[in-house]
């Protein structure tokens, strides 16, 4: 690595040790205490959409099924290392490998997402006002299927080859959040300018412009089809969906769109760094409340939800009946006292 960029590395170093207002202890256990019932809602939705073969069969599901996948991932990889790095202080264990399987988890799961949000609020334009484009196999291997494979591949081969084959020279620092980052996030190359741009800057403009334009499209469907209720129904519940998680999605992006965009356009970024300090953190409660986001959007889901529930309470407090005889009414005859009694 050249001096220029050892220089901007140890630079940027020095300002990702530079600790934000949140403590450790307490970063600790507002994730440790919310990735648990996090990863049960991922079970337990995934569960019911991929076993209900109504559910699996709809397309716009699909979508949500893998940014479920990529979620539970995250839950079970990504804040496992940063809640270890926050117990002890430090990345362990200590190793390369480490240091290159946080990367590729921070970095291709969460661009995963985006991208596939970007295509979920795409195509559901054409899953409400065009239907008959995924009408026949062969429309829908194109325009669903396909776009969500070259999406996955494409996310994977590219952090792949930026991290494993970099251009410059990868340093790990172990007493820092990550071991720092990969060395061609501080190179001003094609590659960094390609990331920033296709991967930073466009998910976040394609899922705000595409909503935008849905809302737009459906409200104004509403007026147009005054007398069918029933389709503007289906159409809001549609509409809620994508825009919900994808309101959750920019709440996380935006930030670092914006400091990616001033870092690309030659800003110092100091204060951006320290800022993506707190949205560095913060950025995993996406993955935490996507599930509960989806929980939301699925009525049938949640009513199953509130059966469980009650299931469940009234199993706790049922009365359990007991026949005993009461000494005072012992003799031959006299009828069997009853004694209730709780569990």
């Amino acid at each position: 690595m050249d001096e220029t960029n050892q220089t901007d590395y140890s630079g940027y170093i020095d300002s990702f040790n530079s600790d934000v207002v949140l403590s450790y202890p307490l970063r600790f256990w507002l994730l440790l205490l919310s990735d648990i019932p996090a990863v049960l809602m991922v079970l337990f939705v995934l569960h019911y959409l991929l076993n209900n073969s109504s559910q699996r069969k709809l397309l716009h599901n699909h979508t949500f099924i893998l940014l479920l996948f990529l979620t539970m991932f995250t839950l079970l990889t990504d804040i496992p290392l940063y809640l270890n790095y926050l117990r002890i202080g430090s990345v362990w264990p200590a190793s390369p490998a480490t240091c290159y399987v946080w990367w590729m988890c921070n970095s291709t799961f969460a661009v995963t997402s985006y991208h596939l949000m970007s295509l979920a609020s795409i195509e559901r334009h054409i899953i409400i006002f065009h239907s008959h484009w995924l009408a026949t196999k062969y429309k829908r291997l194109f325009l669903h299927y396909l776009p969500h494979i070259v999406v996955l591949i494409y996310c994977f081969c590219f952090y792949f080859l930026a991290i494993f084959f970099p251009s410059c020279e990868n340093y790990f620092v172990y007493t820092t959040l990550y071991c720092a980052y990969p060395c061609y996030y501080f190179v001003l190359n094609f590659r960094n300018f390609w990331d920033v741009v296709f991967n930073g800057i466009t998910p976040p403009l394609i899922i705000t412009v595409f909503n935008i334009l849905l809302l737009a499209r459906v409200i104004h469907q509403k007026h147009v089809r005054l007398h069918q209720p029933v389709v503007w129904r289906k159409h809001r519940r549609l509409t809620i969906q994508v825009v919900s998680v994808s309101l959750l999605y920019l709440s996380d992006i935006f930030p670092a769109m914006v400091i990616g965009l001033l870092k690309l356009c030659g800003y110092s970024t100091e204060i951006g760094d320290k800022i993506l300090l707190y949205t560095n953190f913060f950025a995993y409660f996406t993955s935490i409340l996507l599930p509960f986001v989806c929980l939301g959007s699925l009525p049938e889901l949640r009513l199953k939800l509130k059966q469980i529930l009650q299931y469940l309470w009234l199993c706790k407090n049922q009365t359990r009946v007991e026949p005993f005889r009461d000494p005072t009414f012992a003799t031959k005859g006299h009828p069997i006292v009853v004694k209730t009694s709780r569990f």
